[in-house]
């Protein structure tokens, strides 16, 4: 016999899982290695724009990745806590909005302190962004919250 696999696409895949926990759950992995690669991506790729097409000094490269560093955990407690109050995937919807205003940002200026905001609301800082999900790290606490919320109950730890 042949033991060989088939193709399928991410959407069969999808409709053969009749559990919509399981489902849910493969569309947060889908969602978060595509956010995991582009995050790489983006972080080199910004941070040669910043030397080589902008011509920042080596510090200010450094003070914009230090501001997504340090805002990364910072909005972590906040995204947290109001997806607690208000609803997780309201936040997290708001966290992607404003990742897409930071690219924005990144793609329209080059101003200083523009850039190191948009480094800052995206999360674009070794600290953070790009570990557990990629660039806008602070959404990670959210989708370890969706994560456990659509997991079996048997396969939870304590």
């Amino acid at each position: 016999t042949h033991y060989g696999f088939k193709l399928k696409s991410f959407r069969a895949l999808l409709a053969n899982v009749k559990d919509i926990s399981k489902r849910n759950i493969l569309i947060i992995f889908a969602i978060r290695a595509i956010r995991s690669l582009f995050a790489g991506m983006l972080a080199v790729s910004f941070s040669l724009y910043l030397y080589d097409a902008l011509r920042f000094p080596l510090y200010e490269i450094g003070a914009i990745f230090m501001a997504g560093a340090f805002f990364t955990p910072v909005f972590s407690l906040l995204f947290g806590y109001y997806a607690d109050a208000i609803g997780r995937k309201k936040m997290l919807l708001i966290n992607f909005l404003l990742m897409s205003l930071s690219i924005a940002l990144i793609i329209t200026s080059e101003n200083y302190f523009a850039l190191m905001t948009a480094a800052a609301l995206g999360g674009l800082g070794t600290a953070g962004g790009l570990i557990g999900g990629g660039v806008g790290a602070s959404a990670g606490p959210i989708i370890t919250a969706l994560i456990a919320e659509n997991a079996e109950r048997e396969t939870l730890t304590t």
